[in-house]
C-alpha cells in the first residue's frame, strides 16, 4: 500500500517530535510520501529534516493548511496518525 502521511503543526515542535516518533515506532507500513504543514511560519527543527518530508510552511489556518497538504498528495491514500489503524483494518 502506498499512502501519504499528513501532519499539521503550529509552533509546538515538542509535540510534533513526539507525534513523529510514535508514528514511526508503531507504523508497520511506512508512508511513501510525508507532508508537514507548519502554520506558524517558523522553520522546522532539524529532526523534521532527517526524513524526506515535503514542508508546507506559512500561516493559513488548519483547514486551509490541510487543503494544501491534500493537494500535495500523489498517492491513492493519505492518512494522519489517527487513521493509520483504520487503514490497516481495511487491509490497505
Amino acid at each position: 500500500m502506498q499512502y501519504t502521511l499528513i501532519v499539521t503543526s503550529c509552533n509546538r515542535f515538542d509535540l510534533l517530535k513526539q507525534t513523529l516518533r510514535t508514528f514511526f515506532f508503531f507504523a508497520d507500513v511506512l508512508p511513501s510520501k510525508m507532508v508537514i504543514h507548519e502554520d506558524s511560519g517558523l522553520a522546522l527543527p532539524s529532526f523534521a529534516e532527517l526524513r524526506n518530508f515535503e514542508i508546507i510552511n506559512g500561516p493559513s489556518g488548519q483547514i486551509e493548511g490541510i487543503d494544501k497538504c491534500i493537494k500535495a498528495v500523489n498517492t491513492d491514500f493519505f492518512s494522519t496518525w489517527k487513521t493509520i489503524g483504520y487503514l490497516q483494518e481495511m487491509g490497505l
